[in-house]
């Protein structure tokens, strides 16, 4: 993904975006990132959240991700240093995006017993007569698939393109309540320690978004999490259930596609 025109990269992000939602002239800018922030500017209107809300995300990723030897930024930053970055689409900084960069990953699947198992997987796309995001429709059937409430899980990843996002993820996930996600990062409750680490990778925002490669790096940390072969940012106890939430494009409002998938340490 990375280029030394960084105009490419992003020209190439944009094909997966609703044209009717592209700017005549992008130049050195990403649609997403605009689209993400006008959610996130929508969401402090709505709930009266504040910037600060978004830079928590940042600085808890940040230190998840200094345990992460494969991670793309694993310097830890503190709130006013992410408030205090180069602004990138009101109200979200430089941290608050996910970098582009170079990756890949891959998974070895077996039918022996014992060791992980897939235990859900559901994929939901834009359209149709069902209620609710894309996410929230995946992750209800992947609920039913699995048989789990939401509490039953031990660790999460989520799609953090944004900081904004993260915060999204946690209400469509049904794990705070409409307007109430950011507690969650205010109350540390999804940092190393907290009753639900999420994004114990880093994130995208702070292990990096090489494009195609994501969804299947957020199984290789879950499982790393299932096997208790995580190191410094290994889950204690080691957890029963993860789960992941993935996504992409930009359709209508909303993102494309989204997949949920529940993983059981046998």
């Amino acid at each position: 993904m990375s280029h030394p025109d960084r105009r490419r990269p992003l020209e190439a992000l944009a094909g997966a975006a609703d044209v009717d939602t592209l700017p005549a002239e992008s130049g050195d800018h990403s649609v997403f990132m605009d689209s993400y922030a006008e959610r996130a500017r929508r969401r402090m209107d709505r709930y009266g959240w504040e910037p600060g809300d978004f830079a928590g995300v940042v600085v808890k990723n940040r230190r998840h991700a200094a345990g992460n030897p494969s991670a793309q930024y694993r310097k830890e930053m503190t709130v006013e240093q992410v408030l205090g970055s180069r602004m990138v689409s009101e109200p979200l900084t430089l941290p608050m995006c996910c970098p582009i960069g170079d990756g890949a990953a891959a998974l070895v699947v077996s039918g022996a017993n014992g060791g992980v198992r897939l235990r859900a997987s559901a994929l939901s796309a834009t359209g149709g007569p069902a209620p609710g995001s894309v996410v929230q429709r995946a992750t209800a059937t992947a609920r039913e698939q699995a048989g789990i409430a939401p509490d039953e899980v031990g660790v999460i990843e989520v799609h953090d393109a944004t900081a904004s996002a993260e915060l999204e993820a946690y209400e469509h996930l049904g794990l705070a309540r409409e307007g109430e996600a950011n507690r969650m990062i205010a109350e540390g409750r999804t940092l190393l320690g907290g009753p639900l680490p999420v994004n114990t990778s880093g994130g995208l925002l702070s292990r990096g978004h090489p494009v195609g490669a994501t969804g299947v790096l957020q199984i290789v940390e879950l499982v790393a999490q299932l096997r208790g072969r995580a190191g410094e940012r290994q889950v204690d106890p080691i957890p029963r259930l993860a789960l992941a939430q993935n996504a992409g494009g930009f359709v209508e409002g909303d993102n494309a596609v989204a997949v949920v998938t529940i993983l059981e340490n046998a």
